[in-house]
C-alpha cells in the first residue's frame, strides 16, 4: 500500500471513531512494554500470559492486568504495572468499531555495526534511525492492521540481506486477525518469540526479519497448540541467497512450526516443538506439513516426498518457585541413526532468574550452547535463515554465558551490570555443511578449529517513566583472545551504544 494511502486510511479511521480499546492488536515483540511484562512475570505476576510464547494480544495483557491486586505490589512493581497499563491505554469503550493510528520513532548510536555488543563489529560511529507508522480498525473479535517501518539498519545490517528497497521502508506488523477465546488466527507479517523476551530461543526469535505467515493458536491457558506456516526467501539455482531469486530453477522455501503447550499451573509449563523448512522448484503451501498432528519424524522423508526438508525437534521446560524462574530449551537438528560418521547437531539454552535478591535487585544467569552445524542443512536451501538472518539465533558453533544484576531505582532507572563470556568456533550459520575436516578427520561437535574467546564486562541502563519516551545505553569492554581465530592475536575494545524511542500514537 502506498504511503499516502496508508496515512489517508488511518486518518479516516481516526476521524470516524477514535477509541481506546484495541484489544485484538498484536503487541509487537520489539515494544518496550515487554520489558515490564517480563519483570512482573519474574516477580510472579501476569503468569496467565505464557512467558515463552510471544507476541501477546492486547486482550491477553488487559485481562492479566485486571487480575492483579495493586495493593500487593511493591513500588517498583507498581511502576511497571502503570507503564504497561498506560502504554495500552486501557480505557473502557463500548463502540462497535475501534480504530487508531500510531507513529513511533527513534535512533541507535553506537560504535558497532552489529547491535550485539559482545560480538561488536567495526569501530566507527554508526547511526541507525528508525520510525514506525500504521493504522488499524477492529470490530468485535476481528482486526485489520497496516504498518510500515523505516530503518537504516535494513541497509547496513552486517549479517542479513537488505530487506527494504524504497526509502529504507518495509511493511511490517501488517495483518488480518480473529481473536477468539479458544481460537486465534492471524494472517500477515509480524515477529514471533518462542522464549522469554531478551533470551535466545532454539526455534523462533525476533532475530530475523518478520516473515509472511498464517499463525493459528487453539486451546486454553492450560493446554494449547500453535501452528505457523510461513513463506521464506527463495534461493538461486547455484545455491546463493540474494533475496531476489524468482528465475528459472530457483527453489522456493517455506517454514512450518508447531508447538504443544501444557501448563498444569501458572508456575509450571512444558512444550514440545517441531519445525520444518521445506523447499523445491515447485514447492507451495503443503497440507502435509501444515497438519499439526503429523509426527514429522515419520513423515518428512517418507513417500510421497515432494520437497527437500530440514527437520528440527525439541522441547522446553519453564518453572517458577519461591522467586526463582527457570527456562530450559533443547533443539535436535536431524536425528542421525544410520550414518555413524555424521553427528547429531543440537542447541541448548537455559536461564535462571532470582527475583528480589535484595529489595530492589534481581539476579539473572543465561547459558547457550549451539553445536557447529545446528541450523545448517546438507542442502543449502534448508538453512534455518531468512534473508540470511537466523530464525532462532544468528550464530552457531559457540558457548555463551551471561551473568547480570537488574538494579531498580524508583525514578524510572534500571541499571544492569553484566559479565559475558563467549567462545566462538570457526563455523557459521551461512556456510555449507561440513562432515569432516579437510584432512578427513572427524569435525568437532562444537568449537571447531581455533575458537575465539571474548570476555565482556559492561554496564547498561534503561530509563522510562512514561510510555511516550524511553532511552537505554550500554558501555563495556571486550577482551578478545585469538581474534578471528588467529592464534596469538589478542585485542581489547570499547563497545557501547545509546538508543531512544518516542511514541506519538493516537488511539
Amino acid at each position: 500500500m502506498p504511503v499516502y494511502k496508508l496515512f489517508l486510511t488511518a486518518i479516516l479511521f481516526t476521524l470516524i471513531n477514535t477509541a481506546f480499546a484495541q484489544e485484538n492488536r498484536l503487541v509487537d515483540v520489539g515494544d518496550p512494554v515487554y520489558n515490564y511484562i517480563s519483570q512482573l512475570q519474574h516477580h510472579g505476576f501476569l503468569l496467565e500470559l505464557n512467558p515463552t510464547s510471544l507476541p501477546y494480544t492486547q486482550k491477553e495483557i488487559v485481562n492479566g492486568l485486571q487480575k492483579m491486586e495493586e495493593s500487593a505490589l511493591t513500588k517498583y512493581e507498581k511502576q511497571w504495572y502503570d507503564l504497561i497499563k498506560n502504554s495500552l491505554k486501557t480505557k473502557e469503550d463500548d463502540s462497535e468499531i475501534n480504530s487508531g493510528f500510531n507513529i513511533k520513532a527513534g535512533s541507535y548510536l553506537g560504535n558497532s555495526r552489529r547491535m550485539d555488543m559482545v560480538r561488536a563489529l567495526g569501530n566507527d560511529l554508526f547511526v541507525y534511525p528508525f520510525a514506525k507508522f500504521g493504522g488499524y480498525i477492529e470490530a468485535s473479535d476481528f482486526i485489520a492492521k497496516a504498518g510500515l517501518r523505516h530503518s537504516l539498519f535494513y541497509d547496513r545490517d552486517p549479517d542479513g540481506l537488505d530487506a527494504a528497497n524504497r526509502l529504507f521502508i518495509r511493511s511490517e506488523d501488517a495483518y488480518l486477525g480473529y481473536n477468539g477465546d479458544w481460537l486465534k488466527i492471524y494472517i500477515g507479517r509480524f515477529h514471533n518469540q518462542w522464549s522469554p523476551i531478551g533470551e535466545t530461543s532454539t526455534f523462533l526469535s525476533s532475530n530475523s526479519f518478520s516473515f509472511d505467515q498464517i499463525n493459528i493458536r487453539f486451546g486454553s491457558e492450560k493446554l494449547s497448540f500453535r501452528s505457523i506456516i510461513g513463506e521464506l526467501d527463495n534461493i538461486s539455482a547455484d545455491d546463493v541467497f540474494t533475496g531476489r531469486d524468482f528465475g528459472e530453477d530457483s527453489k522456493r522455501r517455506f517454514i512450518v512450526a508447531h508447538r504443544f503447550d501444557w501448563r498444569p499451573s501458572r508456575h509450571f509449563g512444558i512444550a514440545l516443538f517441531e519445525s520444518v523448512i521445506y523447499s523445491g522448484e515447485n514447492s507451495g503451501l503443503s497440507l502435509k506439513y501444515f497438519n499439526p498432528l503429523h509426527a514429522y519424524t515419520f513423515v518428512a522423508d517418507n513417500n510421497p516426498k515432494n520437497d527437500e526438508n530440514n527437520l528440527l525437534l525439541g522441547g522446553m521446560l519453564w518453572a517458577q518457585w519461591n522467586g526463582f524462574t527457570v527456562n530450559t530449551q533443547f533443539m535436535l537438528d536431524d536425528l542421525q541413526v544410520e550414518q555413524a560418521t555424521e553427528k547429531n547437531n543440537f542447541a541448548f539454552t537455559s536461564s535462571l532468574y532470582k527475583a528480589q535478591l535484595l529489595q530492589n535487585v534481581d539476579l539473572g544467569f543465561e547459558f547457550e550452547l549451539v553445536s557447529h552445524q545446528a541450523y545448517v542443512a546438507e542442502q543449502s536451501e534448508g538453512r534455518y535463515v531468512f534473508l540470511k538472518k537466523g530464525l532462532a539465533t544468528q550464530f552457531n558453533d559457540y558457548i555463551l554465558s551471561n551473568l547480570y544484576l537488574n538494579i531498580y531505582r524508583g525514578n524510572g532507572f534500571t541499571f544492569t551490570p553484566r559479565l559475558q563470556w563467549l567462545l566462538q568456533g570457526e563455523q557459521t550459520i551461512n556456510q555449507p555443511q561440513l562432515k569432516t575436516n579437510p584432512d578427513g578427520t572427524p569435525i568437532d561437535l562444537i568449537l571447531t578449529g581455533n575458537e575465539e574467546q571474548t570476555i565482556s564486562p559492561s554496564l547498561s541502563f534503561r530509563y522510562q517513566t512514561v510510555p511516550s519516551f524511553w532511552v537505554e545505553a550500554n558501555a563495556g569492554v571486550n577482551f578478545i583472545q585469538d581474534v578471528e581465530h588467529q592464534v596469538g592475536i589478542n585485542k581489547s575494545r570499547f563497545a557501547g551504544f545509546i538508543r531512544f524511542g518516542i511514541d506519538f500514537s493516537v488511539f
